[in-house]
């Protein structure tokens, strides 16, 4: 049995793995807080995968990739960074539960749970003038918008080709939302 296979037996721990990884790839260009925050944020996205797969009859959990897995330590030392140590993985005992709009819900959770993150730290930085939730919404607004690329495994290949509509609107939100955090 690989060793791949092994540690995805206890999703805690291909979760801890994941993280793990995620934490060697930005530690020395993030710090602490930033590592702390992509965490938070890759943590809520892939949990969202998975409750929103559970919320419509199906079984999700978090698999550890090999190759995203190296790919993700890899980039720990180079200049641009590549997270992707893992993905919520969904099977649905009964097909019939895996309806078009379950399929837009569950493809969409990760990347609205991020929107919904960072416009929220936005409007609080703003408020509060707290400069760390300035970076939780960019760090959000980031992740919102690499997963909304329609390439390969990335969430935005799969929304795309179930409601053009919906990923434009997802996209063009998640482009206005980087842009202001970036300002």
């Amino acid at each position: 049995m690989s060793l791949i296979r092994e540690l995805n037996r206890n999703e805690l721990f291909a979760i801890m793995i994941g993280i793990l990884a995620v934490s060697v790839a930005l530690i020395r260009d993030f710090g602490v807080i930033g590592v702390l925050f992509v965490i938070i944020s890759f943590l809520l996205h892939e949990l969202g995968h998975r409750q929103s797969a559970r919320m419509n009859g199906c079984i999700g959990r978090f698999i550890l990739d090999p190759f995203g897995l190296l790919l993700t330590l890899i980039s720990s030392v180079l200049p641009v960074k590549f997270l992707a140590p893992g993905y919520v993985g969904v099977f649905c005992v009964n097909p019939s539960s895996l309806t078009y709009r379950a399929q837009l819900e569950i493809n969409s959770a990760g990347i609205a749970i991020n929107l919904l993150l960072a416009s929220t730290s936005l409007v609080l930085a703003l408020v509060l003038r707290i400069n760390e939730l300035f970076i939780f919404s960019l760090i959000n607004s980031w992740l919102a918008f690499f997963n909304l690329i329609p390439v390969g495994p990335l969430d935005g290949a799969k929304i795309f080709s179930l409601n053009k509509k919906l990923w434009a609107s997802a996209f063009i939100a998640s482009l206005i939302m980087l842009v202001n955090t970036m300002l």
